[in-house]
């Protein structure tokens, strides 16, 4: 198994981590051909006929299946965007504002994924089926209509081919879910954004007056609190900031 796969370990799926599950899709992504022959040799030599049965099944019927390639080709597309960002979040020096930049350029892409990813999913993953032998079709209609989808719910199931069936339920909802992910994110860190964009900047802060100072303090201090508990106290932190702003120096505009 490890001669024939030499590359990338094949993982098991985490539920945790996103780079875990993202590790996981990538060996089948860039070495789905390889493991293919790997289950192959596991059914040929294995003496055990559940094993010999499962690995031939799974090599025939999963990884030998059209549309497992191209949901693998698409599901490695979309999580390494949502990893990027993800580490991004994670990362010890993240800012805030400029993660919710990032956040909405993920939204971005994701959105012109929707309208190109089928289309170029398709043709990397005839590519890779030829090289494997493996049928090019679509084995099967989705008739189980899923729900939360946006522009095409109109559309009647029972007329779809089988590959648009598999575009309308299976890609288009993958991708919706991930947007409004994203988007329910972006704004919860708009949120959180507001009350602190303040501190991002001495110099901006320097240009404050006495009464802005003092508001933007005592929002921050309304925003952080939970019914009776208080994280900072408003007042106190706008005397600090006052001092700040006389002993640290001036920053240039170009730094």
């Amino acid at each position: 198994m490890e001669d024939t796969v030499p590359y990338i370990t094949v993982k098991p799926l985490s539920d945790t981590r996103w780079e875990c599950r993202l590790e996981s899709v990538k060996a089948l992504r860039y070495q789905i051909s390889e493991i293919r022959e790997a289950l192959f040799a596991v059914a040929d030599e294995s003496r055990d006929p559940r094993v010999k049965a499962e690995a031939e099944s799974l090599a025939n019927f999963e990884v030998g299946n059209f549309e497992f390639i191209l949901a693998t080709i698409m599901w490695y597309d979309i999580l390494f965007a949502v990893n990027t960002v993800s580490k991004l979040l994670q990362s010890a020096d993240m800012q805030l504002d400029v993660t919710i930049q990032q956040i909405k350029g993920l939204v971005a892409y994701l959105t012109k994924y929707r309208d190109t990813g089928f289309h170029s999913g398709m043709n990397t993953a005839k590519e890779t089926a030829s090289a494997m032998d493996v049928e090019q079709v679509f084995k099967q209609n989705r008739n189980r209509w899923m729900k939360g989808q946006l522009d095409y719910e109109s559309t009647d199931p029972g007329t779809l081919s089988a590959e648009q069936a598999f575009r309308t339920g299976y890609f288009l909802c993958i991708i919706d879910q991930a947007i409004t992910s994203m988007n329910t994110r972006f704004e919860q860190l708009q949120q959180y954004d507001t009350p602190f964009r303040f501190l991002y900047n001495m110099n901006t802060m320097r240009q404050l007056n006495d009464d802005d100072l003092l508001k933007r303090c005592m929002d921050l201090d309304l925003a952080l609190r939970s019914e009776s508990s208080r994280d900072l106290d408003g007042a106190d932190l706008c005397a600090e900031l006052k001092i700040f702003q006389e002993i640290v120096p001036s920053v240039p505009l170009d730094h």
